[in-house]
């Protein structure tokens, strides 16, 4: 796991802080021991991620279902995994080819090595647990993932992979990073055929 975290104050050294693998138990102490050093709360986005706890969504209606990250349900007897997609960040720079613009083809990385985080050490912070919960297994039908807000569609033997893009147009942080959203689409899917639809809502 490797969590990179940048800092700068005046007069201090500015540096990265990696942190390759740990213990779940000892994550909110990692991020204590960072806060007292930096002088301000830190919080570092582990793999996999609990759901929310309730303090957060007691006001959520009823019929919200709360799953951790990543998680595989069913829906109608179809298996869906669904993953925020943080490690296509890693991806992009280690496969010949790859772009944010291609996140089918992460997708599909991702399915060849049957794991949602296939690099380690990278910029994915992964937390260390018995079982490695990023690995996929069983094969689900359909692999939804998100976090380059660019929607993409692809299928790798059988498996529909959905990237769902984003309702929210460019932002200054993608602007500096080259990467262009594609907002207001949304995609559905008939669970029969687990043939996709977009719909443009622009």
């Amino acid at each position: 796991m490797a969590v990179h975290m940048v800092a700068e104050r005046p007069g201090l050294t500015r540096g990265v802080l990696f942190v390759h693998s740990t213990q779940r138990a000892l994550c909110p102490h990692l991020e204590w021991a960072i806060s007292d050093v930096l002088g301000t709360r830190v919080s570092l986005d582990w793999l996999p991620q609990p759901v929310l706890p309730g303090q957060f969504t007691s006001t959520f209606p009823g019929n919200c279902v709360l799953v951790e990250n990543p998680a595989l349900v069913r829906l109608q007897g179809v298996r869906v995994l669904m993953y925020h997609g943080r490690s296509i960040d890693d991806m992009i720079g280690l496969i010949p080819g790859a772009s944010y613009e291609k996140s089918g083809l992460m997708m599909e990385e991702m399915l060849i090595r049957r794991h949602l985080a296939p690099a380690y050490g990278r910029r994915t912070p992964i937390a260390a647990g018995k079982t490695d919960r990023l690995i996929i297994d069983p094969l689900p039908e359909i692999l939804h993932t998100g976090h380059v807000h660019i929607k993409g569609i692809t299928n790798y033997r059988g498996v529909l992979g959905i990237n769902a893009g984003t309702w929210q147009s460019q932002t200054t942080f993608q602007k500096q990073m080259n990467v262009n959203p594609t907002p207001a689409l949304a995609v559905t899917v008939d669970l029969q055929t687990l043939v996709p639809e977009t719909f443009s809502f622009v």
